[in-house]
């Protein structure tokens, strides 16, 4: 219940004491009472009429948080001034006009939004688009548009499908291809040509769009033209009588043999792109790669966990299956321990052998190296804090910081100065909520903590009541191991975001 690290959220000292003097905005006003935004802090900060008379919507004010059972108020507050820093954002970006391109990446068909993909300084996250601008429009289709900012969200205004700049000058450069693939759910395709092949070392992106009456297998004439990233796009696809060479095939793999098992290391696993790799010595020097590891074949693992698993080989490349979890003692085995490095056999067993004559049948992962437990008090308390922040974050690069700061020793179960868990916090995120929850399950959170120091509800139980029992009984499942589903969508924008 200490002070928080200087700027972090929840930058308080003490649950009923006195803090530093913070900053923040007016952003909602009622007849006695109001409610500020403070970068220092999660939540909004109750502000009383009496606290500040003259209270206005975009008034800048420092203030002293206090720390109550109901929340953080605010006391001592002093204006600063009128805050036309979002106004001017939102002129300096509508005067643009329809200066902006991305591609649809959601699309809500019952409650009737989606949103595009368009990075930009200016704003967090992907581009809200509004329902009256969903129509015609498919998951992949390419829009220029122009946006209004607010509390930096960005909402998309004019919007229409196509590409800047989509004329193509008469000497850029013609190839000669096949349609390799075209995925109509999302919108767009790959064209393979030799040319570009020499010229790009990739295959050349078609869209929607640009496809006209060909289809998958058809051999078109093309112009092309690189996108900002430097990729080259498919343009004024015609047909051709030249003959394009077939792709050379790549050699058949030998099939592994049936119910051949390995061993191997969860080396790391990506929560948000939904699959890892494995680390086998043998492997690796067959394949020349890891062993890919997809999310359905992650649950109840963690990265570092010596699992075994079959072999599937696809177009060259090898995938798990089966992968179950082991412990050193199965190493023994004269089935399995093959499959490891020599280094790895030697070390592995000779853990393994003094395990089993120690009469140790766990199948608990061994205990870690005393460098690795030997986490400095004031790191891991740092580390917790980066977490908290993280959790509460809508920023798309937190996630990672969560898993960065969960490796570097921070405490999964940590609380924030009002009591709340990680995962407490993470739940109470709209934006990605599902995915943290998750990801600090997977690294042993606990749903059986109570909700704060003076209750003797669960975390799970709160889950239930303050979330909704769909989204606890989702929860509860990711901890026993069970494979989940979740039943709804947190990526939804509140009802007063824009």
């Amino acid at each position: 219940e200490g002070e928080t690290s200087g700027g972090a959220r929840g930058s308080i000292e003490g649950r009923s004491g006195r803090g530093k003097r913070l900053h923040g905005v007016v952003v909602r006003k009622g007849e006695n009472y109001g409610f500020i935004q403070c970068d220092d802090i999660r939540d909004a900060v109750y502000v009383d009429r009496k606290q500040l008379p003259n209270m206005e919507l975009k008034m800048r004010v420092s203030f002293i948080p206090l720390v109550s059972k109901k929340g953080v108020s605010a006391s001592d507050v002093q204006v600063e001034g009128m805050d036309d820093d979002e106004q001017r954002d939102e002129r300096a970006v509508e005067a643009a006009g329809l200066s902006l391109e991305g591609v649809v990446k959601k699309i809500d068909a019952v409650k009737q939004f989606g949103f595009v993909v368009c990075e930009s300084p200016d704003w967090d996250g992907d581009v809200f688009i509004s329902k009256k601008h969903l129509e015609n429009l498919k998951l992949g289709d390419r829009v220029i548009f122009s946006v209004k900012v607010k509390n930096r969200r960005a909402e998309a205004l004019q919007l229409e499908r196509g590409t800047l700049e989509e004329e193509v000058s008469e000497d850029a450069p013609e190839m000669v291809g096949i349609i390799k693939s075209f995925e109509e759910a999302q919108g767009y395709g790959f064209i393979r040509s030799p040319q570009a092949t020499a010229a790009y070392n990739r295959d050349v992106f078609l869209h929607r769009k640009q496809l006209k009456k060909f289809k998958a297998g058809d051999t078109v004439q093309f112009k092309v033209k690189l996108s900002r990233d430097g990729l080259p796009q498919a343009f004024k696809l015609r047909e051709t009588d030249q003959v394009v060479a077939p792709e050379p095939e790549a050699p058949e793999e030998p099939k592994p043999k049936e119910k051949e098992t390995y061993i191997g290391e969860i080396k790391s696993f990506n929560i948000i792109n939904g699959f890892g790799f494995i680390q086998n010595a043998t492997l690796k020097e067959k394949y020349g790669r890891d062993v890919f590891l997809h999310e359905s074949q992650f649950e109840g693992m963690k990265i570092g966990d010596r699992v075994s698993f079959t072999l599937q080989v696809k177009d060259g490349k090898p995938q798990a299956l089966d992968v179950k979890r082991v412990s050193k003692k199965s190493l023994l085995s004269p089935v399995l321990a093959p499959d490891l490095s020599p280094e790895q056999t030697q070390v592995e067993g000779a853990e393994a052998a003094a395990e089993a004559e120690a009469g140790d049948t766990m199948l608990d992962d061994p205990p870690p190296d005393a460098a690795e437990t030997a986490v400095d008090a004031e790191e891991r308390e740092k580390q917790s804090r980066r977490l908290l922040r993280a959790c509460a974050s809508e920023r798309p690069c937190s996630l990672e910081e969560m898993k960065e700061a969960l490796e570097a020793g921070a405490e999964v179960n940590t609380r924030d100065v009002t009591g709340q868990t990680a995962i407490m916090v993470s739940a109470l995120n709209m934006r990605g909520g599902d995915r943290k929850c998750k990801l600090l399950l997977e690294h042993n959170a606990d749903l059986q903590l109570t909700s704060d120091a003076e209750s003797t509800q669960t975390t799970l139980e709160w889950v239930r009541e303050r979330i909704n029992p769909n989204f606890a009984e989702y929860l509860e499942a990711l901890s026993k191991g069970e494979a989940a589903k979740l039943e709804m969508t947190l990526d939804a924008p509140r009802a007063d975001e824009f």
